[in-house]
């Protein structure tokens, strides 16, 4: 096959090397590959790539692009839109390239059901998990970071100025119900209280699919009450550890200042997956928080396991629950920070527990949830949305 796929502008470029890995592993199968850049090449050589090399499919994560669906229908190109983040925070890309040659693949099926039940059903939707990435060494790698944490440290005092900002009141007493349900039990999924609410308020889903304005109201009430969860508990569960005199390296955007008064907490800032991904592995723990899903995958769990680094993470369920407490992975508990603390401090101490842990994630992650096993499940989710569309 000829296979198209989207490079654009990425948070921390992260996407950009899930683009590079996913194209080589196709090219290993046997496909030809093309990766385009979007930033860097005019849209009439895209257009002219498409039309004149019998495109059979084109690869979009996130739903980046350089025109409308319609190139896409007139060439009678398929295109698979890979979302790593919840389909809310996407949905004028969604509503752009809706059409019958359009498939969409979300990391949790907890998104499939949110899709279907307020964005559309009538599109065809999969599962597909991230995949992670390993570092491959001759040398020995020293573990010299005790805790990493990744991602953005947001001010979360902040979004929650914004939750009390929203205009009309019915809005606002919507968001700030759902941010308190989920402060208070982070082992559901958001998307369960957000129903519970919408019920509450009398409220029909297939109200929010059918209002576009219902949709990108309660999109972006979702999208902020999940940012700001986030932020809240990214901020609680380093605080914890270092307030115990563990260390903690964070790499990312850090807008809560508050963490710097402590001489345990080190932020160095934003850098790019590859240059992230050898800092996980000269770490011992990476400490992950994610909103609790239905079943579902983050890259940096995946990409920490295959270096060998202990997974620390609030409880979920991970990869149709291949990842087993205690055995590949750690989890705590959101709701009482003390199991965070005592794990932390245990796998510290304790490095051949930690290490028949990693070693066991590892076997795991290597069999399972690499870029080679995502390019087989994408081939599979492409062939058959061809099937269903050929009859």
């Amino acid at each position: 096959m000829n296979i198209v796929i989207y490079k654009g502008q990425f948070q921390y470029d992260v996407v950009n090397y899930f683009v590079e890995e996913l194209g080589h592993e196709l090219m290993k199968l046997g496909h030809n590959v093309h990766i385009l850049n979007l930033l860097t090449m005019s849209s009439n050589r895209i257009e002219g790539i498409l039309a004149n090399n019998k495109i059979d499919l084109v690869l979009s994560f996130n739903g980046v692009n350089f025109t409308g669906k319609e190139i896409y229908e007139k060439l009678n190109i398929p295109l698979g839109i890979i979302l790593v983040d919840h389909p809310f925070y996407h949905i004028s890309r969604i509503k752009t390239y809706k059409s019958n040659n359009t498939f969409i693949c979300m990391f949790d099926e907890g998104s499939l059901e949110c899709f279907e039940e307020c964005i559309a059903d009538d599109i065809s939707i999969s599962w597909l998990a991230h995949g992670g990435t390993e570092m491959l060494s001759s040398e020995v790698v020293e573990k010299s970071t005790d805790v990493i944490m990744p991602g953005s440290l947001s001010d979360y005092n902040k979004l929650e100025r914004q939750l009390l900002d929203l205009d009309l009141d019915i809005l606002k007493r919507f968001a700030c119900n759902l941010y308190e349900k989920g402060k208070y039990n982070y082992n559901i999924p958001l998307y369960n209280f957000f129903k519970e609410e919408l019920r509450s308020a009398g409220i029909e889903l297939k109200q929010i699919r059918e209002d576009e304005d219902f949709l990108n109201a309660f999109s972006y009430i979702y999208t902020l009450v999940d940012r700001t969860l986030r932020a809240r508990n990214r901020y609680r569960i380093i605080k914890v550890l270092i307030e115990e005199g563990i260390r903690v390296q964070h790499y990312g955007n850090l807008s809560n200042n508050e963490l710097l008064k402590y001489k345990n907490f080190k932020t160095n800032g934003p850098i790019d997956y590859i240059a992230l991904t050898k800092e996980i592995q000269r770490s011992k723990i990476l400490l992950h928080d994610t909103p609790y899903f239905e079943n579902g995958s983050h890259e940096r769990v995946l990409t920490s396991m295959l270096n060998e680094t202990l997974v620390l993470s609030n409880n979920n369920n991970y990869c149709n629950n291949l990842y087993k407490e205690g055995e590949s992975i750690i989890f705590y508990d959101m709701n009482n920070l003390d199991t965070l603390v005592e794990k932390t401090s245990f796998y510290l101490e304790h490095e051949n527990e930690r290490k028949r842990v990693e070693n066991k994630a590892y076997e795991i992650t290597q069999q399972y949830n690499t870029w080679e096993s995502r390019a087989h499940e994408i081939l599979n989710i492409y062939n058959a949305f061809i099937g269903r569309n050929a009859q």
